[in-house]
C-alpha cells in the first residue's frame, strides 16, 4: 500500500471517527432534552391503543380477536377472555406501572390519562393532534400478544407480549423518545395445553396476563432512564 493510500485511509478513518463522535453527542444532547421538554409541559395526555387481547396461534393458523367491546367472538375467543376471567388489559397496566416510574423518576407528574382506548386510525401518530390540543403525547401501544405453541410440541403454548411506549410531537406526527419491551411467559415443561389455557387452569391465562404488564413497563422504565440519563 502507497504512502498516500495510508494517508487517505487514515483521513477516512478520523473522518468516521468524527462523525461517531458527533453523532453519539448529538444523540445525548437530544435525549437530555426529553425529560426537559416533558417538564415544561402544563399537561401530557396519555393515551392507549385497543382494545387488544391476544392471537392465539394454533399449528393450523392464527385466529385473531381484536375487536371492540361487546364482539369479543364468545368467551372463549383472546379478548373474551379478558373479560370472562375479569383480567385487567396488560396495557393498562403498562401505562400504569409506566407512568409510576416516571413520576418517581426523574420526577414527572404533569401527565393526563386519557380514559378511553383510541382506535386503530386515532391512534396513528398524525392524528393524534384530532383528539388532544395539546403539544405532545405519551402514547401506548400493544403491538402484539400472541399464545402460540411450542415448535417442539404442538400441544404446549406460551405467551409473547409486545408493546412500546412513545412520546409524540402532535403537530409534526414525530416520535421525539420510544421504549419497547418484549415479555415471554410459559415454561416448557409446565406450559398448558390450548384447552387449559382457554379454561384458565391453574389461573395460567391470568398469570401471564397480570405478569406481563409489570415486566413490560420495567423494560420500558430501564429504556427511558438509560436514553435520558
Amino acid at each position: 500500500m502507497s504512502h498516500k493510500d495510508r494517508s487517505n485511509n487514515k483521513s477516512v478513518m478520523a473522518l468516521g471517527l468524527s462523525f461517531l463522535a458527533a453523532l453519539i453527542t448529538s444523540t445525548s444532547a437530544s435525549a437530555d432534552n426529553v425529560v426537559s421538554t416533558m417538564k415544561a409541559q402544563p399537561s401530557i395526555p396519555v393515551s392507549v391503543r385497543g382494545p387488544v387481547g391476544p392471537i392465539i396461534t394454533t399449528p393450523k393458523g392464527a385466529v385473531t380477536f381484536e375487536f371492540s367491546f361487546g364482539l369479543a367472538g364468545g368467551a372463549e375467543g383472546a379478548y373474551g377472555m379478558l373479560e370472562k376471567y375479569k383480567v385487567k388489559n396488560p396495557i393498562y397496566t403498562v401505562r400504569d406501572e409506566f407512568l409510576k416510574g416516571i413520576k418517581a423518576d426523574p420526577g414527572l407528574s404533569n401527565f393526563k390519562i386519557h380514559a378511553k382506548y383510541l382506535g386503530r386510525k386515532e391512534a396513528k401518530r398524525k392524528n393524534l393532534k384530532n383528539t388532544f390540543n395539546e403539544p405532545y403525547v405519551l402514547h401506548f401501544e400493544p403491538t402484539m400478544w400472541q399464545m402460540i405453541y411450542f415448535a417442539s410440541n404442538w400441544k404446549k403454548y406460551r405467551s409473547q407480549y409486545m408493546a412500546t411506549a412513545q412520546l409524540v410531537d402532535t403537530k409534526k406526527g414525530k416520535i421525539i423518545w420510544k421504549g419497547h419491551c418484549v415479555v415471554k411467559k410459559g415454561e416448557k415443561k409446565t406450559a398448558p395445553t390450548l384447552d387449559e389455557l382457554k379454561a384458565n387452569t391453574s389461573n395460567v391465562f391470568t398469570r401471564w396476563a397480570n405478569e406481563s404488564g409489570p415486566e413490560c413497563a420495567q423494560q420500558m422504565l430501564e429504556r427511558f432512564r438509560k436514553d435520558n440519563s
